[in-house]
């Protein structure tokens, strides 16, 4: 039994780009990202990674841009010089993205993912039990990072949200249940949002502004109490997820 193939998701990422491309809605480039990731697990699924060096290398190259749409869109930002800095980091990112997405290498990528041949089923289910034993390897290493530096903890739980995501699109390709993901991957998400906001305050102090050390402060206690939230209760709503 074969695999989906994935040109739904190659003809999304190419739609998401000219998206992204007009510069007016960053869903464009969120969506952009969303089919690299996807198809870069279909690509670990049937063994056909040949590609995969291209689509991480695009969905970087967009990264900084969204983290930046979603920190200058969400409440996280706050008024007044911090947010016109937020806002010209943006409009640097999107210079930086634009030459990731005008690159001819975009074109090629595309046209390649729509000649990938079909893939195993039997292989898939494999790789997806693989995943499976990744995400409760990386639970137990953020639980044992509990009383580590909440720098160190933080990175955990990026880990485990980037594998528990992959493992989401494994299952979805397999056309399994993915009922209780959605609840872990925003607990994870809003942790990673707030860490990413305080790295940009770092950047934001680094210029000399006053108001950064107490918005540090801030964002530590947010951290911390995200922090505590998940360790209470995120063995338990990943066990859900399988």
């Amino acid at each position: 039994m074969s695999l989906v193939g994935p040109r739904k998701v190659s003809d999304r990422l190419e739609r998401s780009l000219a998206v992204a491309r007009r510069g007016k809605d960053p869903e464009g480039v969120h969506q952009a990202r969303v089919a690299c990731r996807r198809l870069r697990v279909w690509l670990s699924l049937s063994g056909h990674e040949a590609l995969d060096a291209d689509l991480t290398w695009l969905a970087k190259g967009l990264g900084p841009l969204r983290d930046l749409d979603v920190l200058c869109e969400g409440p996280l930002a706050e008024d007044g010089p911090f947010s016109a800095f937020l806002e010209a980091e943006r409009a640097a990112a999107q210079r930086q993205a634009k030459v990731v997405w005008e690159a001819p290498r975009v074109r090629a990528l595309v046209k390649a993912l729509e000649a990938l041949p079909p893939a195993s089923s039997r292989a898939a289910k494999r790789e997806r039990a693989r995943l499976e034993k990744k995400v409760r390897r990386g639970v137990r290493r953020l639980g044992a990072a509990r009383k580590r530096p909440v720098g160190e903890q933080v990175e955990r739980a990026h880990e485990l949200r980037r594998d528990l995501r992959r493992l989401r699109y494994a299952r979805e390709w397999l056309g399994e249940d993915v009922k209780g993901f959605s609840e872990v991957q925003d607990a994870l998400g809003a942790l990673c949002d707030v860490a990413a906001l305080e790295r940009h305050v770092q950047r934001y102090g680094a210029q000399g502004h006053p108001d950064a050390a107490a918005m540090r402060r801030r964002l530590e206690r947010a951290l911390g109490e995200l922090l505590a939230l998940l360790h209470q209760g995120l063995g338990a709503a990943v066990r859900r997820c399988q």
